[in-house]
């Protein structure tokens, strides 16, 4: 009982810096290509459209779970927990977890580009070991919240391997608006973490900052957008205001 007891108070103090944590790990795998990088040799195109394939996967996730969710919800809030309605539809119906796991395969698909088995682990055993206690965390809040409910989707519903046959279709439409709103910064983001890495890549193998054209018009064009969902961002945020 102690031992779960500083779990959960280890993982309500990790859920404040849960989007801090998946940074570090892209830092020091920009640091590790530029000391340690790995001639990309054939089939290097095909490689990097499948690693770009797994951060897509979980971007997906992601936008269809925060599409679909109900209003007061755990979303992007640091502080605390939040969750005025339990979530057991969707992909909620298949694991407990999902932005999680979206989160996870996010972050994985940068980092595959180090193409080191020993950083991949590494990445892989540490963010899951740090989700692990957060997600211990917020099962006993919801525990606590919505008692015999939670026990039971709990007894049900794995926390992050998926049982697709357990799949019930989403309780509420899906908001596109919601977001917009939320998760434009993965637009940027994504491309952004791709540029970077590939970039440094070509510094610790050459010496020369080069960044590849194909590249540079991804992320113009990734900007174009972002900065169209900011002022979209910024115009339904000032709406609101004017409404309350």
């Amino acid at each position: 009982m102690k031992k779960k007891h500083w779990m959960v108070k280890t993982g309500n103090f990790l859920f404040r810096y849960r989007g801090q944590i998946p940074v570090f790990f892209f830092l020091l795998a920009l640091v590790f290509v530029i000391i340690f990088p790995r001639n990309p040799g054939q089939g290097e195109n095909l490689r990097i459209f499948f690693y770009f394939l797994v951060s897509l996967t979980g971007l997906f996730i992601r936008i269809d779970t925060i599409g679909h969710v109900p209003p007061g919800t755990s979303g992007r809030n640091r502080t605390r927990q939040v969750a005025e309605t339990l979530n057991t539809s969707g992909w909620y119906s298949i694991f407990r977890h999902p932005l999680y796991i979206a989160n996870y395969l996010l972050y994985l698909g940068p980092l595959l580009l180090t193409e080191s088995v020993v950083f991949i682990l590494f990445y892989l055993v540490i963010l899951g070991m740090y989700y692990k206690l957060i997600s211990l965390a917020e099962d006993d809040f919801l525990a606590g919240k919505f008692g015999d409910v939670f026990t039971s989707w709990e007894s049900k519903t794995p926390a992050f391997l998926p049982v697709f046959n357990h799949y019930k279709p989403p309780l509420y439409p899906f908001s596109l608006k919601k977001v917009l709103i939320n998760e434009y910064h993965m637009i940027l983001e994504i491309p952004l973490a791709f540029t970077a890495m590939i970039t440094a890549r070509i510094y610790g193998l050459t010496g020369r900052f080069h960044v590849p054209i194909f590249w540079i018009v991804v992320l113009a064009v990734t900007i174009v957008v972002w900065i169209a969902m900011e002022i979209y961002h910024h115009h339904e945020k000032r709406k609101w205001q004017v409404q309350t």
